[in-house]
């Protein structure tokens, strides 16, 4: 990987590294600056190296559960060809979809991140071929990156949990009827 010398980026006469040039010196960030700049060969494209390893390949049929909101995760997937349904509970007990995933999307991740339960079920939307990444593969690749990343992505993950939960409560609020009007005073 290509380094450039940070020394002339001074303040006060004192040298101080650049914290976007330490990022994009870590591996794994490097990965995602290489999939934003070149999505031909995004991390799970045909043409990514990655993909010539052998991953387990499931095959999901239309309205079949990949897995369900709660379950411990021990399986991250990526969507090889088909549709998946991401669905949340409202406090109704309702079906919320939160996305709709297709070719080259990755799901089950967060669980495999932060070793929480599913925050959402996932079902095929139609007949769905998924490579799966098991967990101790995941966890393997994970713990190869650096610390810093690694807290990055559980603070993320903690975020995204939180927000399906407020789209969630949301849109359930949408769902339940207005009360009668409350009289404005005067």
């Amino acid at each position: 990987m290509e380094t450039r010398d940070v020394s002339s980026n001074a303040v006060g006469g004192e040298a101080l590294p650049m914290v976007g040039e330490a990022i994009a010196q870590d591996a794994a960030m490097g990965e995602v600056i290489r999939a934003v700049c070149q999505p031909e060969r995004t991390m799970f494209s045909s043409a990514h190296p990655l993909m010539k390893e052998s991953f387990e390949r499931k095959l999901f049929y239309a309205g079949q559960p990949i897995f369900r909101e709660g379950q411990a995760g021990h399986e991250a997937f990526v969507v090889q060809k088909g549709c998946v349904q991401i669905l949340k509970k409202d406090a109704l007990g309702k079906d919320v979809v939160l996305a709709e995933l297709h070719d080259r999307a990755l799901f089950g991740e967060m669980a495999l991140i932060d070793d929480n339960p599913r925050s959402a079920s996932a079902r095929a939307q139609c007949d769905t071929v998924c490579l799966v990444i098991k967990e101790n593969d995941f966890k393997e690749r994970l713990a190869a990156t650096s610390p810093w990343i690694r807290a990055l992505m559980r603070i993320l993950v903690s975020n995204v949990r939180t927000a399906n939960a407020m789209v969630a409560l949301l849109r359930a609020a949408d769902a339940i009827p207005a009360g009668p009007a409350v009289p404005q005073q005067s």
